[in-house]
């Protein structure tokens, strides 16, 4: 439950100093075959040595706290994702509402990312996905200037190195997944694969983005182009296999799955309500319209109260018949308890007016002259999200969990973290972050890594 600014900056001064220690005592010895000279060091003892930085700045910042309160744009997020009726959950998404904060950028406009990864064959692609990406994205040298461009090379970079490092450890899996990175009054987009975002403003879905399916001409196209094939096998699959035609990873389909995401950028003009990410077990199953009326009914009936729209969502996703892994990530762009607070008052005036039934005693007292505050917080879930199995449930941030092996790339500057884990449900508000830091830390994007990471997904057969 650490506030996401907090998070960011432990992250950053957590990460610059271990990149300060001398890692060489943690390298695994080299192996012949290892042609590409990426030095391996031992996950375990890594680990150690991130969780000792990270208790001894912790103990410092508790005696003297280096940060500074700075105005900041306010995400509200719901986050849940559940294994639903699959063996293994195999979604992972990302949350990074202090971006800015993450990667020590100043003299920035306020920048956010969020990201939901849709793994298949295994949870390693989506898990590496989740992880480097956004670190790609900010080495990108188009980065200030075209942000949806950074994007599309950080997929491409992304899927180049995870399909060396399947070679390396005779990896199969892959991984779809959509992004989405809000600077200033701008959203962009990018995605491969059937993992979507939607924008709702003013009450209406809007389409950002057409997902990467076999199904689509374009993609058939392509895809024969270069040799493959597209076949009906209980749904259009590439080479009779994948049921997706884009994707990080899935190095034996190359080139007919390929890492080259699309994008779309969209200006926000303070109409727009909220963004809904999710992978194809929500997608598949709920509508953008049915998703929109779920989440207002939702906000109706708990009088504003957001916290507990993405768990509303998951269960209709479930109750329509998804047997997927389901993650959903519902960022607010604006204060939807005001919007609903206002909505009421306009319904109200409006039957007043128009001579409508006579309120009932209840409805007086809601409707009075002294109306009741809407509650700003609800700390149990609705009585109706009567699904059970919540104990595969995922409602947490980001988070980093290690796992086998890491990788210290010395041409980029960077630690390679492959695994995380999961952790326990919690609700996610983003909370107003905070700038500036110690003297010792770095003013430029130099490098941070898995220290902004979450959650896993389905097999696609």
């Amino acid at each position: 439950n650490c506030p996401s600014f907090l998070a960011a900056a432990l992250a950053r001064a957590t990460s610059d100093e271990v990149l300060q220690s001398d890692l060489s005592a943690h390298y695994l010895p080299k192996h012949v075959d290892n042609a590409d000279g990426i030095i391996q060091i031992e996950t375990v003892k890594l680990a150690r040595l991130v969780f000792s930085k990270l208790h001894e700045i912790c103990s410092n910042w508790v005696k003297d706290f280096p940060l500074q309160p700075k105005p900041h744009r306010y995400y509200e997020t719901s986050i849940h994702a559940i294994k639903n009726m699959r063996r293994k959950m195999e979604d992972k998404h990302v949350c990074i509402p202090d971006f800015n904060m993450l990667f020590n950028l100043e003299d920035q406009e306020e920048q956010a990312y969020f990201a939901v990864f849709d793994g298949h064959g295994g949870v390693d692609a989506a898990i590496y996905a989740s992880i480097h990406l956004h670190v790609n994205m900010v080495h990108q040298e188009m980065f200030q200037h075209d942000p949806a461009e950074a994007l599309c090379r950080a997929f491409r970079v992304t899927d180049e190195r995870f399909v060396q490092k399947a070679a390396r450890e005779s990896l199969r899996c892959g991984t779809t997944g959509v992004v989405t990175f809000i600077r200033g009054n701008m959203l962009h987009v990018a995605w491969l694969g059937d993992s979507q975002v939607m924008l709702v403003r003013r009450g209406q879905a809007v389409e950002l983005m057409k997902p990467h399916k076999p199904d689509r001409e374009d993609e058939k196209k392509r895809i024969e182009a270069l040799g493959g094939c597209v076949v009906w096998f209980g749904a259009w699959r590439v080479n009779g296999s994948l049921s997706v035609s884009r994707a990080i990873g899935d190095a034996e389909h190359k080139p007919y799955i390929c890492g080259d995401a699309d994008s779309a950028s969209t200006v926000l003009d303070g109409s727009e309500d909220y963004l809904i990410l999710a992978c194809d077990g929500f997608y598949d199953t709920v509508n953008p319209d049915e998703a929109v009326k779920v989440v207002a009914d939702h906000l109706k009936e708990n009088n504003g109260d957001s916290s507990m729209v993405a768990h509303k969502l998951v269960a209709s996703a479930r109750d329509a018949g998804s047997s997927d892994n389901i993650t959903v990530i519902v960022v607010f762009l604006r204060d939807m308890n005001a919007a609903v607070n206002v909505s009421e008052e306009s319904d109200w005036t409006e039957n007043s007016f128009q001579g409508g039934q006579e309120d009932s005693g209840e409805d007086k007292e809601n409707h009075g002259d002294c109306k009741r505050p809407w509650p700003q917080h609800q700390c149990s879930a609705p009585a109706d999200l009567g699904y059970e199995g919540r104990v595969d449930s995922f409602t947490d941030r980001t988070s980093l969990s290690i796992g086998s092996s890491v990788n210290l790339f010395d041409d980029q500057g960077y630690l390679d973290l492959t695994k995380t884990e999961t952790s326990t449900p919690q609700s996610a508000k983003c909370l107003p972050p905070i700038q500036a830091f110690s003297p010792g830390i770095p003013k430029s994007a130099n490098l941070i890594k898995g220290l902004t990471a979450k959650n896993e997904s389905p097999e696609r057969t």
